[in-house]
């Protein structure tokens, strides 16, 4: 009698837990719940992507003497609008392999080129403005897919519908920081895929632009890019503490301050 109780027990329980439980968001629903998860306030995460970049300068598609190929991978902490991280970038054609971190915290952006110590980005020029892909994502420029699966899990798949200017004010902002323009030079994809309550977990980018350069009085060769990213996003919500670098005091010579602490909750 007493195991009968006892089962009775758990069978409430089960059925009380899945009454409780938040229904699943529609398809309808998802989108929304991507665009307020990813562009709140105070969201934070971890980002790390990889890719390759294959660049032609004015229009070389014959000799080769004006084309470069790049991999590269990046990891980034996230708390708002504050970041930290770096990115290394490795020239297939013999170039080596260089580091860059980057920093933002409370409106102020650093940068650490490699051996040169943490600067100001004014220093050195404009550092990228937005290394969240997914930054100013709206409504409007995603639409729904399918459901689909990642890495063996169960996702969905939301596309950007204008990939190249939904990424031209990060990635590509040198083309507004030098008066050029971004245009697509052949079929384009960005696909993000989120879980079932839209947090995003991952990106694909594949991109074939032309990044047109100018500057007054003389003009620069048209850039072409064939671009592929993949991006993981992971600890949605956890807590992320970015503090601002010890600046080198050198003007870029030996002395090593460390990087930003980074302090994800795991």
């Amino acid at each position: 009698m007493r195991a009968v109780t006892v089962l009775i027990c758990a069978c409430l329980s089960a059925l009380l837990a899945l009454a409780c439980a938040p229904a699943a968001l529609t398809q309808e629903q998802i989108v929304p719940a991507f665009v307020a998860a990813s562009q709140a306030d105070s969201r934070t995460m971890h980002m790390e992507w990889q890719g390759t970049m294959h660049q032609v300068a004015g229009g070389d598609q014959g000799s080769g003497l004006g084309q470069i190929d790049r991999s590269l991978s990046g990891a980034f902490d996230f708390n708002g609008p504050d970041y930290a991280g770096s990115i290394t970038t490795a020239v297939a054609q013999g170039g080596g392999a260089n580091q860059i971190s980057y920093a933002r915290v409370g409106g102020v952006s650093f940068v650490n080129y490699s051996e040169s110590g943490w600067q100001s980005a004014d220093a050195f020029g404009a550092a990228p403005s937005e290394l969240d892909p997914m930054h100013d994502l709206a409504e409007a420029g995603l639409t729904y897919e399918a459901a689909d699966t990642l890495d063996g899990r169960a996702v969905h798949r939301l596309r950007v519908l204008d990939a190249a200017a939904s990424l031209a004010g990060g990635l590509f902002d040198q083309a507004s920081f030098m008066g050029g323009s971004l245009t697509l030079n052949g079929p384009s994809d960005y696909l993000i895929y989120v879980d079932a309550n839209g947090i995003p977990v991952g990106a694909h980018v594949a991109l074939d632009i032309k990044l047109g350069l100018t500057a007054p009085d003389m003009a620069s060769p048209d850039l072409e890019y064939q671009i592929e990213f993949d991006y993981t996003f992971s600890l949605w919500g956890e807590p992320v503490t970015i503090s601002p670098p010890n600046l080198s005091n050198n003007g870029g010579g030996i002395d090593f301050p460390p990087p930003p602490r980074v302090e994800p909750s795991l």
